[in-house]
C-alpha cells in the first residue's frame, strides 16, 4: 500500500511540475517562447486542412478524420493556454502577447467551425472554416518567423 501511495505522490508531483510553465525573464525569452507558439499553431491549422482535403480528395473515411480534427482542436487549446500562463517580461511585450492571443483565438473559432461542419458531413463548409484560417495562419507564420 505504501509503494502505491509513494507512486501516486510522485505522478501527482510529475504532473504539477508539467503543469507549470518557465516564467519568460528577458525580451529574447519571451520572443522564443512566442515563435515556438505560433510556430505550432500554424501547424495545427495545416494538419487540420491537410486532413480535410485527404477526406474531400480521397474519400477518407469520416471517424478517423474527426478524431484528427478533434485531436488537433484540443493541442491548439493547450498551446494556447500554455503560451497564456506566460506572463510577459515588461509593456513592451504585453501588446505582442495580446496580439499572439488574438490570432490564436481566432483560429480556434475556425477549428472549431471546421469540427462542426465536419461532424455534420459537409466537408465543403469544413473547408470553408479552415480555409478562413489561412490568413490567421499567415499572420502567426510571420510572427514565428520575426521572432
Amino acid at each position: 500500500m505504501a509503494a502505491k501511495v509513494g507512486c501516486l505522490v510522485a505522478c501527482l508531483t510529475l504532473l504539477l511540475g508539467v503543469a507549470c510553465v518557465a516564467p519568460a525573464y528577458n525580451e529574447s525569452q519571451y520572443h522564443s517562447k512566442v515563435a515556438a507558439t505560433a510556430d505550432d499553431a500554424v501547424s495545427v491549422i495545416e494538419t487540420v486542412r491537410l486532413a480535410i482535403e485527404a477526406t474531400s480528395r480521397h474519400g477518407l473515411p469520416h471517424n478517423p478524420i474527426d478524431v484528427a480534427i478533434s485531436g488537433q482542436e484540443d493541442i491548439l487549446g493547450s498551446v494556447t493556454g500554455t503560451f497564456a500562463s506566460v506572463q510577459p517580461p515588461d509593456a513592451a511585450t504585453q501588446q505582442l502577447r495580446t496580439e499572439v492571443l488574438d490570432l490564436l483565438d481566432q483560429a480556434s473559432s475556425h477549428l472549431e467551425d471546421a469540427r462542426i461542419a465536419f461532424r455534420r458531413d459537409d466537408v465543403g463548409a469544413a473547408r470553408a472554416a479552415i480555409d478562413g484560417a489561412e490568413p490567421i495562419a499567415k499572420e502567426l507564420d510571420d510572427i514565428a518567423n520575426r521572432y
